[in-house]
């Protein structure tokens, strides 16, 4: 995982927005392999973090805390995506709590709904022919999803259809979570329809009667936090969770949190006992309204305008600050 990671973020290493002042730009880090660019950036700098980096397979985690410790010394702001993050940033890279601002992930503005809807919506073409009650999973059908639940949880819910919607060419390492997704994907109940356009994920998310987020807990999953969340929040269906990823943990009651497969096949079908109408349709409504990309951006932007103006002088009065931007980066071979 290091590998594809790293090279991501190298290529967001000289992401910058200006920050309303004339000659200075932000930069914006969001893996700690590019501390030196950080301590040598001429204006504010924010340490976007939204994974346990030290937890990535052939990470060194002494080098990634030390690393850590660095762009937190450096940093204007410092957005970890999560609470958890956070306590990690204060705890391992002895991150001032002053500098921290949690940022969670969020969804686009376009998948908000412009009135909480009444039931599900039309289904997509391609599942059309499945009879209701649908549970629906989006996303990456991959290794942090549990599928040993998921295989239990499908047997125990025999009257209800499931619909996958996302790719599952990813390889799963683990034996018995790899063979539980390949029997997942031959149940007669369930329909596996493949990556879709991330524009046309919310007209599935919307048709659910209830939306499945089955997280594996293991790291990074756990420490992050969940972009699945925000899609399913804006489009205002019941949810049904594990406690796989801490960050949802806090989402009850928009959220029904379980940790077994027969808790998973209770919540559903006390859904169902009420015609999956739990009476919070409108309250994940209002919630999506401030869980979009632009509203992180502009609390960003907030944040890091209040931090800076007091530091401004002080580093530009540093006759050292700025230099030798090119010095070669600390990433994993």
């Amino acid at each position: 995982m290091v590998g594809p990671r790293s090279h991501r973020c190298r290529r967001q290493r000289a992401t910058s927005a200006e920050d309303g002042r004339p000659g200075e730009l932000s930069s914006i880090c969001t893996i700690p392999y590019f501390a030196a660019v950080a301590e040598r950036w001429p204006g504010p700098v924010i340490y976007w973090l939204t994974d346990l980096i030290e937890s990535y397979r052939g990470a060194d985690s002494a080098t990634v805390r030390r690393l850590d410790q660095r762009m937190c010394r450096a940093a204007t702001l410092v957005c970890p995506n999560s609470q958890r993050l956070a306590r990690y940033l204060m705890d391992r890279a002895q991150c001032p709590e002053s500098k921290i601002r949690v940022l969670p992930n969020a969804t686009r503005a376009s998948n908000l709904l412009p009135s909480p809807p009444h039931g599900p919506a039309q289904l997509p073409k391609d599942i059309a022919d499945l009879k209701r009650p649908i549970a629906g999973i989006v996303g990456n059908l991959a290794g942090n999803m549990d599928w040993v639940l998921l295989e239990e949880l499908v047997a125990r819910c025999a009257g209800v259809n499931w619909a996958f919607i996302g790719p599952t060419s990813m390889a799963i390492t683990d034996r018995v979570r790899s063979r539980a997704r390949e029997h997942v994907m031959q149940l007669p109940n369930v329909r596996f329809a493949g990556p879709k356009p991330y524009g046309e994920l919310a007209g599935y998310a919307r048709a659910f009667d209830v939306a499945v987020l089955p997280y594996l807990r293991s790291e990074p999953t756990y420490s992050g936090s969940s972009t699945r969340f925000y899609e399913h929040l804006a489009a205002c269906r019941p949810m049904v969770a594990t406690s796989g990823l801490e960050e949802l943990t806090r989402k009850v009651p928009l959220l029904r949190l379980i940790e077994t497969a027969e808790q998973a096949a209770k919540a559903i079908a006390d859904l169902g006992a009420i015609g999956f109408d739990d009476g919070l349709t409108t309250a994940r409504g209002e919630e999506s309204q401030n869980g979009t990309w632009q509203a992180r951006a502009a609390q960003m932007q907030q944040e890091l305008s209040a931090m800076w103006r007091p530091l401004a002088g002080a580093r530009t009065s540093d006759p050292g600050h700025g230099r030798n931007i090119s010095e070669t980066v600390e990433v994993p071979p």
